[in-house]
């Protein structure tokens, strides 16, 4: 075992997910700032006009980037599983043809979006006057898909073999190459925003290069070896339909979330500057949670591999009151210090009003959101696929939609608007509860492997 990686099935647990859990989440805060800084190099220097061309191209960029963070998942659970049985060669054959099923996502991805992202951006009533420079941003941005597939494979993989540092690392570089050529494209050669997505797609290759130029150097079952890609079935279907599983439920919340705006547009252009503006509260507490979300399906997987049921549930209790207790500490900041908050990103008294509004609500929702992310993690190290995803479906969009068209239709106010958040939670998160639990004590275990 190399010295940063952590061995998820033995020794104490609770710093040993901290330990894992601290280098994912300084990865998807760092993403975070990056991302800001990109935002900010192109307000700044490319114009308004541009930065609602790259901001229109959001919510499809996201629907597409959910099933590659999916394909990750389901590299981290089957991989997890089978090194926590000792199983080598299976943990060699997953390694190799996950490469091949998460660079074909990849490729897929590329090629949809160039087919299908300009009526995709008309579709979603993109004003004209954006139209244009965000069909040519999407156009250069979507050659990072067969980039961003390999990173997040390699990742996945680090992930199941308890190193989190490494990524991290590789990502920090890439950022700061993003950022650099942001400032040398935009500013210096003047190439709008075709420049901030070609810095995006390069970035993204300099990070797939690392960890892949990573996953060759390294010693163990997990060392990739070009002559030893190959595809195989039964790995490539696991992990595929793991990855699907998890990507559409990603997507499903961008598909309810298309409903929700629409129902904000309706209060006015001050309530959905303020909407928007406290979103990035749910960015910074969600990339925090989502850290520990990652490191419950590595563990989960693991042990499950290794037959340690008892440990199994002994993961699944400590993630969930990290996060219920990051969900408390963070939201009782946030509405003690909501104007503060909000002015980092307005001036405008009226935005900031708005926005306390929907912050405020949300963030005595956050611990109440833990069990669901959680208990997605367990049952895909499981092995469980379709229940889970239906009951995530049922209450991401389903209940979303029935009740923006019955209880928000009959009251009208944003109270009945944004309660919809707690009351969809707590429906989704007891349905996958109830299920992780029937499924703890009725699936069948792996035999425990003494040696271990």
């Amino acid at each position: 075992m190399r010295a940063n990686e952590i061995d998820m099935t033995r020794g104490p647990l609770s710093g040993q997910i901290l330990r894992f859990t601290i280098p994912l989440i300084l990865s998807r805060l760092l993403q975070m700032v990056f991302n800001l800084a990109d935002q900010a190099v192109i307000g700044h220097f490319a114009g308004p006009l541009a930065l609602g061309e790259v901001g229109s191209t959001t919510t499809l960029v996201a629907f597409m980037t959910a099933f590659v963070w999916g394909m990750g998942g389901g590299v981290n659970a089957v991989a997890g599983r089978y090194l926590g049985a000792k199983a080598e060669r299976e943990v060699h054959d997953v390694v190799h043809t996950s490469l091949l099923v998460c660079l074909g996502v990849g490729v897929f991805l590329l090629i949809l979006g160039l087919v299908l992202g300009g009526p995709v951006l008309r579709l979603l009533k993109t004003d004209p006057a954006l139209l244009e420079g965000a069909g040519l941003y999407l156009r250069i941005y979507l050659f990072s898909m067969p980039a961003a597939g390999l990173f997040n494979y390699g990742s996945a993989v680090c992930s199941a073999m308890g190193e989190t540092r490494k990524p991290f690392l590789f990502l920090l570089l890439a950022g700061a190459l993003n950022v650099a050529l942001n400032l040398a494209f935009v500013i210096w050669f003047r190439m709008g925003i075709a420049g901030v997505a070609a810095a995006s797609v390069i970035s993204q290759y300099l990070s797939a290069f690392l960890m892949l130029f990573f996953l060759f150097r390294i010693q163990g079952p997990c060392r990739l070896k070009l002559s030893d890609v190959r595809m195989h079935k039964e790995h490539a279907l696991s992990v595929f339909t793991l990855g699907l599983s998890a990507g559409v439920q990603e997507a499903a919340f961008a598909l309810s979330n298309l409903f929700l705006q629409r129902a904000i547009n309706s209060f006015g252009p001050d309530t959905v500057a303020g909407h928007a503006v406290a979103l990035n509260a749910d960015t910074i507490v969600f990339s925090v949670m989502g850290g520990f979300w990652t490191a419950s399906g590595s563990f989960m997987s693991r042990n499950f591999g290794a037959g340690k049921k008892r440990r199994f549930m002994q993961v699944y209790l400590l993630c969930l009151l990290y996060t219920f207790l990051i969900g408390a500490v963070f939201g009782t900041l946030l509405i003690l210090f909501r104007s503060q908050f909000l002015s980092l990103f307005t001036p405008e008294d009226a935005i900031i009003e708005a926005g306390k509004y929907r912050l405020v609500m949300l963030a005595a929702f956050y611990p109440f959101c833990v069990t669901q992310d959680t208990s997605m993690s367990g049952l895909r190290a499981m092995g469980k696929k379709l229940v889970p995803l239906l009951i995530s479906l049922s209450g991401i969009v389903v209940f979303r939609v029935i009740w923006i068209y019955t209880v928000f239709a009959h009251f009208g106010t944003l109270v009945s608007l944004y309660a919809l958040y707690l009351f969809s939670f707590l429906f989704c998160g007891a349905g996958l509860v109830c299920y992780f639990l029937r499924c703890y004590r009725r699936c069948p275990w792996p035999e425990e492997n003494e040696s271990q």
